[in-house]
C-alpha cells in the first residue's frame, strides 16, 4: 500500500482507509493482508511503534513469517531505522527454511544499499544469487543490475545481463533490460532476434526494439515506413504502450513532423496521465507550435516540481512563467522570475520581469534597472531596446524613449527601429514625425513598398482614408508591380461608403485576381466584400472560395476566420426561422473553424477573440482561456481586454474582471477607451463598488461628445448602478428622460420594464408595467406586444387586466401560439377552468402534433399537459409533458423545470420511481438555478416525500 498523499501525506484519506481496514481486519482477524495494512496505515498516522507491535503480533499469532518479516522491514526502511532492518531480515534468515532465504538476502542487500553501504550490499546480492536457482535466481541477477545501474555501473551491468539472457534466452523481461543499457550494435541485433524468437512474429517487445535499433542508426530515414508500422502495430495492440508513444513521437521530430508528433504525445498523455516523460515531451512540442491552452492543461496536472531531471525542471519552469505571464498572474510571475534573474546572464528574465514590475507604481524603478541590466548583457539585443522604449512609452515618458531609438538609429539605421520610432511619435500624438519616419524606412535600400505600405497605414489607422489612398498610389508609383500596395488600395476602396470609391476597388480586385487567380490574399478580400454587400445568397460563394484557399494552403488563418463569419452569418439565420438544431449545427462547425484556425496559428488573436465570445455563454473557463491569449497577444487590444473581463464575470471571477480592465486602462494608448470603462463600472457594479462604478461611468461619460448611442450607453450603465442599490425613484426618472430622448428604442423600453419587474418593490414593479404598456402605444397592431404586456400584468398579480391584454391580442392574431398559451394557462391554473382552457388551446395543439421547431411549441405542450392533469386524463397529460421535455436542449430551463414538475406529478400514481427521480433532480439544483414558482418548490417537496413513503 503507498502512503495517500505521497510526499504530502493526505491525513483524512489515512484516516479513513484506517476506520475501514480496521473494521476488516476486526471481521477477519485471521486476515494476515489485512493486518499488514492496519500496521502500514498505523504507520502514516504517525505511530510507528504501534504498528511493529502489530506486525509482531500478527508473526506470531498467525505464523506467515515471511510475510510479517518482509512488512516489518519495509515499514523500518521507510522510517530510517536501517539497523532494526536489518536485524530482523538476518533474524529472519537464519530462521526460516532455506528456500526463502535468496529473496530475504535480496531484500537485505536492498536495506544495505538504501543504507548506503554499497559494499555490504555487493556481497549480499551475490550472496543471495549464489544460493537461488532457476527463475529466482534470474530475479535477483536482475535486480542486481538495477544496483549496479543506480551506482553508475552500467557495462557491469550490461555484463550481468548478458550471462542472464545466456543462462535463460526467453525471458523477454531481463532482454529488455539490456536492450534499455544500449549494448554494442551487433549484440542489440543478435538480441532483437533473440527476443522475436522468444515472442513470436506477434510480439510487441522486438517490434519496439527494432524501431529503437533503426531511430538510432545514421540511416534512419530509409526505415521510415518500418519504423512507423512497428511502432504503430504496438499502440494498436497496447495503447497504453508509453515506450512505443515516447519513440514514435522522437521519429515524428526527428522528421520535423510537429503536429504528428503533438498527436502522439496528445493520446499517449491522456492514456498514460501520470507519466512525466510523456507530459515533458507534449509540453516542449506543443509549446514549439505555440499551442498555450494545451500547454495550460497539461501543466495543470503536473506537480509544482518535477524531481529528477534538472533540464526538464528549467523547461517547466518557463512554461509555468509563460503561463502566468498570459493569466495575468503577477505574483505567480514574478515569484518565478526573481528566481530567474539570479543568473547574472539571463537578461530575457529581467526583460520579463520589469514588465511585470511596471505595472505597478511600487515597481518602476526596480523595472527600470532591470532593463538597463538587460541592456548591459546583451547591447545589441532588438528585444531589450524595444522593451525599454516600450517602458518608457507606457509611463509617458516619450522623449527618452525617442532618444533611444535615435542612439541606435545612429549607430545602425534600420527599418525596424525606424518603425519603432514612428510608432512611439504616434502614441505621443506626433503624426507629422511618425509618418516623417516611415518616409525615411521607404528610403532604405529595398523598403520601399514596406515604408509606403506603413506610411497608408499610419494615415487610415488615424481616420485619414485619403492620405492612406495617397501614400499607397505613390508606392505604386515606385514599386508598380508591388501586389501588397495595390491590394491595400483595393481593400481601402472596397470598404469605403462611397460608391463611385468601392466600384474602383472591385474593378482593381478584379484586375489583381485576373493576373492572380490563386492569390490567397485577393481570394479572401473578394470574400470579405461579399460579406460586406450583405447579400445572404453569397454564403455558399463565401464558403467555396475559402475552402479553395484551403486545399492549397491548409494553414491560412484568414480563411478560417472569414469561414466561421459566414458559418455565423448562417447560424443568425436559423435562429431567425426559429430553427434551433440548425443553429446549434452552424455554430458547432464555426467553433471548428475556429479551432482548426488555432491549430494553424495559435497566435491569432481575432481567431480568439472569436472564439471567446462564441464560448462565453456555454464555457466562460474555456472563454477566458482564449481571451487571455489574445490580451497576451495585443496588450492594447481593448475588446481582447473586454473579453477577458467578461469570460471572468461568468466564471465568478469579477474581482479580477476588475482588476484586468483596471490595468489595461492604465496604459497610455487606453485613454480613450470608451467601452472598456462601461465595462468595468459593469463589474464594480459586480462586486458592490458603487463609488468607484459612479466615478468610471463619469469618465466614460466625458467620452461621450455628441455620439447620441455612447450618451445611451452610458445612461444604461447608470441604470444598471441605481437599480441594483434598488434606488427605484431615481431609475424611474432616468429611464422616463432616457426613454423619452430615445424615441422609438423599443428594446430600451422592454429592459427598463424587466429591471422593474424583477424588483421586489411591488410600486416599482407596477411601473415596469406602464413601461410595457408603452409598447402597445406604440404598436398597436402587433400580437406580440401584447404578449409581453400580459406577461407583465400577470407578474404583478393583475390577473383580470392580463386576460383582457391576451384577449385583445388574439383578436388581431387568433392563431398566435404564444398569446393561445399564456391566456390557457391563466384560465387553467388562476381561474381553475381547465375544460374552458383546454376549448382554447385544443384546435393549436392539433396544428402543432405534427412537429414545431419554435420554443412557445414546447410551452404550449407544457401547458396542455397540466390542463389534462388537471382533467384527470393522466396519459394525455404524460404523453403531452414528454413531448415537451423531448425538445433536450431546446428548452428554456423554465420551461423544463416546469414541464418536469409537472410530469412528475402525473406520473406519482402510476410510475413512482420516475417521479422521484423527476424530483430529486429538480430539487437538487442550485438555488440561483430553479425557476420554480415559491408554492411549487413547496409542493415539489411534499409530493417527494410523499411517494417516498
Amino acid at each position: 500500500m503507498a502512503r495517500p498523499g505521497g510526499a504530502k501525506p493526505d491525513a483524512k484519506q489515512i484516516e479513513a482507509l484506517y476506520g475501514r481496514v480496521s473494521e476488516l481486519s476486526a471481521a477477519a482477524p485471521k486476515d494476515v493482508d489485512f493486518r499488514i495494512q492496519l500496521a502500514r496505515l498505523t504507520y502514516y498516522k504517525g505511530d510507528l511503534e504501534a504498528a511493529i507491535k502489530i506486525l509482531k503480533s500478527a508473526r506470531e499469532e498467525l505464523g506467515e513469517k515471511v510475510l510479517t518479516t518482509r512488512a516489518l522491514i519495509a515499514v523500518y526502511v521507510e522510517a530510517g531505522k536501517f539497523k532494526e532492518a536489518i536485524e530482523e531480515c538476518t533474524a529472519a534468515i537464519a530462521s526460516i527454511d532455506k528456500a526463502q532465504v535468496p529473496s530475504l538476502q535480496t531484500m537485505l542487500a536492498e536495506v544495505y544499499a538504501q543504507q548506503g553501504d554499497q559494499e555490504m550490499a555487493r556481497k549480499t546480492f551475490t550472496a543471495a544469487a549464489e544460493q537461488a536457482g532457476g527463475s529466482e535466481r534470474t530475479m535477483i541477477r536482475s535486480q542486481m543490475a538495477d544496483w549496479l545501474v543506480r551506482q553508475q555501473h552500467p557495462e557491469e551491468a550490461r555484463q550481468l545481463l548478458a550471462r542472464v539472457v545466456e543462462d535463460d534466452p526467453t525471458n523477454v523481461a531481463v532482454m529488455g533490460k539490456l536492450l534499455a543499457l544500449k549494448p554494442d550494435p551487433q549484440q542489440f541485433t543478435v538480441l532483437i532476434e533473440r527476443l522475436k524468437k522468444a515472442e513470436g512474429q506477434s510480439g510487441l517487445n522486438w517490434r519496439y526494439w527494432q524501431a529503437v535499433s533503426w531511430i538510432d542508426s545514421a540511416d534512419w530515414q530509409k526505415h521510415g515506413k518500418e519504423i512507423v508500422a512497428n511502432l504503430s502495430e504496438c499502440l494498436a495492440k497496447d495503447p497504453e504502450f508509453s515506450e512505443a508513444s515516447l519513440v514514435l513521437g522522437l521519429y515524428h521530430e526527428k522528421g520535423e513532423e510537429w503536429e504528428r508528433a503533438l498527436e502522439v504525445y496528445r493520446k499517449a498523455v491522456a492514456l498514460n496521465p501520470g507519466n512525466d516523460g510523456l507530459a515533458f515531451r507534449l509540453l516542449r512540442v506543443a509549446s514549439k507550435l505555440g499551442r498555450w491552452m494545451e500547454v495550460d492543461q497539461v501543466l495543470a496536472g503536473l506537480p509544482k516540481e518535477v524531481a529528477g531531471n534538472p533540464d526538464l525542471e528549467r523547461f517547466i519552469q518557463q512554461l509555468r512563467i509563460q503561463q502566468a505571464v498570459r493569466r495575468g498572474d503577477a505574483g505567480a510571475a514574478v515569484t518565478l522570475l526573481e528566481e530567474q534573474v539570479k543568473d547574472a546572464e539571463n537578461y530575457t528574465a529581467r526583460l520579463q520581469l520589469a514588465m511585470w514590475l511596471a505595472r505597478s507604481p511600487e515597481g518602476k524603478e526596480r523595472a527600470r534597472k532591470l532593463l538597463a541590466e538587460a541592456a548591459e548583457i546583451a547591447p545589441d539585443a532588438p528585444d531589450a531596446l524595444a522593451a525599454r522604449v516600450q517602458f518608457h512609452v507606457d509611463q509617458s515618458e516619450f522623449k527618452e524613449a525617442i532618444e533611444l531609438c535615435g542612439q541606435s538609429i545612429t549607430k545602425k539605421p534600420s527599418a525596424e527601429t525606424l518603425r519603432m520610432r514612428s510608432r512611439v511619435y504616434e502614441a505621443q500624438g506626433d503624426l507629422v514625425a511618425a509618418a516623417a519616419d516611415l518616409k525615411q524606412m521607404a528610403g532604405l535600400e529595398g523598403k520601399v513598398e514596406e515604408g509606403y505600405l506603413a506610411l497608408g497605414q499610419l494615415y487610415y489607422r488615424h481616420g485619414q482614408p485619403q492620405q492612406a489612398v495617397e501614400s499607397w498610389e505613390a508606392g505604386c508609383g515606385l514599386a508598380p508591380d508591388s501586389y501588397r500596395l495595390r491590394g491595400a488600395l483595393a481593400e481601402v476602396r472596397l470598404s469605403s461608403g462611397d460608391k463611385a470609391e468601392q466600384e474602383k476597388g472591385r474593378l482593381l480586385l478584379d484586375a489583381l485576381l485576373k493576373e492572380r487567380p490563386d492569390d490567397e490574399q485577393f481570394l479572401l478580400m473578394r470574400v470579405e466584400a461579399l460579406l460586406a454587400s450583405d447579400d445572404k445568397g453569397q454564403i455558399k460563394a463565401c464558403e467555396d472560395i475559402c475552402n479553395q484557399v484551403l486545399a492549397k494552403n491548409p494553414k491560412s488563418t484568414q480563411a478560417f476566420y472569414l469561414l466561421a463569419k459566414v458559418t455565423l452569418l448562417a447560424m443568425e439565420q436559423a435562429v431567425a426561422d426559429r430553427d434551433l438544431p440548425r443553429a446549434r449545427q452552424e455554430r458547432a462547425r464555426a467553433l471548428d473553424y475556429l479551432d482548426r484556425g488555432l491549430v494553424a496559428n495559435s497566435q491569432d488573436a481575432r481567431l480568439l477573440l472569436m472564439q471567446s465570445e462564441l464560448l462565453m455563454a456555454e464555457s466562460p473557463n474555456r472563454a477566458l482561456l482564449a481571451a487571455r491569449a489574445a490580451l497576451d497577444l495585443e496588450p492594447s487590444n481593448e475588446r481582447a481586454a473586454i473579453a477577458c473581463a467578461r469570460s471572468l464575470g461568468r466564471s465568478e471571477q469579477t474581482k479580477e474582471a476588475v482588476n484586468v480592465l483596471t490595468r489595461y486602462l492604465s496604459r497610455v494608448d487606453a485613454k480613450d477607451s470608451f467601452a472598456a470603462r462601461l465595462t468595468l463600472a459593469q463589474a464594480q457594479i459586480g462586486i458592490k463598488d458603487y463609488a468607484s462604478a459612479e466615478v468610471t461611468i463619469k469618465e466614460a461619460e466625458a467620452l461621450v461628445a455628441s455620439d447620441k448611442a455612447r450618451q445611451l450607453a452610458v445612461d444604461q450603465a447608470r441604470l444598471e448602478l441605481l437599480g441594483s442599490q434598488e434606488l427605484w425613484e431615481p431609475f424611474v426618472a432616468l429611464a422616463r428622460e432616457c426613454v423619452a430622448r430615445n424615441a422609438g428604442d423599443d428594446d430600451l423600453v422592454v429592459r427598463v420594464g424587466a429591471t422593474l419587474l424583477q424588483s421586489k418593490d411591488p410600486g416599482a414593479a407596477k411601473t415596469g408595467v406602464e413601461f410595457m404598456a408603452m409598447l402597445v402605444e406604440r404598436h398597436p397592431d402587433d400580437p406580440a406586444v401584447f404578449s409581453q404586456l400580459g406577461l407583465a400584468q400577470y407578474q404583478v398579480g393583475q390577473l383580470q387586466e392580463a386576460a383582457t391584454t391576451f384577449e385583445q391580442g388574439l383578436k388581431l392574431d387568433p392563431g398566435h401560439l404564444r398569446l393561445l398559451n399564456d391566456l390557457a394557462w391563466l384560465v387553467c391554473e388562476d381561474q381553475k377552468k381547465p375544460q374552458e382552457a383546454a376549448k382554447r388551446v385544443a384546435a393549436a395543439v392539433d396544428k402543432i402534433r405534427d412537429g414545431g421547431k419554435d420554443s412557445v411549441v414546447a410551452s404550449l405542450w407544457d401547458t396542455w399537459g397540466v390542463i389534462q392533469y388537471r382533467l384527470g386524463k393522466l396519459d394525455e397529460s404524460k404523453e403531452a409533458l414528454e413531448r415537451c421535455l423531448a425538445f433536450g436542449v431546446d428548452l428554456e430551463d423554465s420551461t423544463r423545470q416546469s414541464a418536469q414538475f409537472h410530469l412528475a406529478r402525473t406520473l406519482s400514481t402510476t410510475d413512482k420511481p420516475r417521479a422521484v427521480q423527476l424530483l430529486e433532480g429538480l430539487l437538487a439544483l442550485p438555488k440561483e438555478r430553479l425557476a420554480l414558482s415559491a408554492a411549487d418548490q413547496d409542493e415539489a417537496r411534499a409530493l417527494l416525500d410523499k411517494v417516498k413513503t
